[in-house]
């Protein structure tokens, strides 16, 4: 899971150095995210949306304000059916190739350490850093 936020509901700075995020979110502009919003009502999400997201669902793209919530799920594909016979299959999928894409040219830069991953990330990590050949690396912290 991973989340967006627009610009002028919190900084990035709040955003980015908060350890306690579960999602990865990322800040983006008002206008960028508009523009978002805009992609997604035009490919049908709100009037397809529902007030909770299904539990049988495998793919969910969800709009959250204080004050109301959208869930859309992916379709369940037909095999047997060509994609564009799929009512909603479509948009979905192009609505969840705008929103990585928008998701994935913004950066960010969280806070944490090393300590931040999961102890088996860390092994690899240290791992990594001990084979033969690894370049050399801080060890301060």
């Amino acid at each position: 899971m991973f989340a967006m936020q627009n610009l002028s509901s919190g900084s990035r700075n709040e955003v980015y150095r908060d350890p306690g995020a579960t999602a990865q979110p990322k800040v983006v502009r008002d206008p960028d995210l508009q523009t978002l919003l805009d992609a997604l009502a035009d490919r049908g999400m709100f009037a397809r949306a529902t007030p909770q997201a299904p539990a049988e669902a495998r793919a969910v793209i969800a709009v959250e304000t204080p004050d109301r919530s959208w869930f859309w799920a992916r379709p369940a594909v037909d095999p047997l059916r060509a994609a564009d016979q799929q009512p909603g299959l479509r948009e979905f999928d192009e609505a969840r190739g705008y929103i990585l894409a928008v998701y994935n040219s913004e950066m960010s830069f969280h806070a944490g350490t090393i300590d931040s991953f999961a102890p088996e990330v860390r092994k690899q990590i240290d791992d990594a850093r001990k084979a033969p050949g690894a370049p050399a690396t801080r060890t301060d912290k």
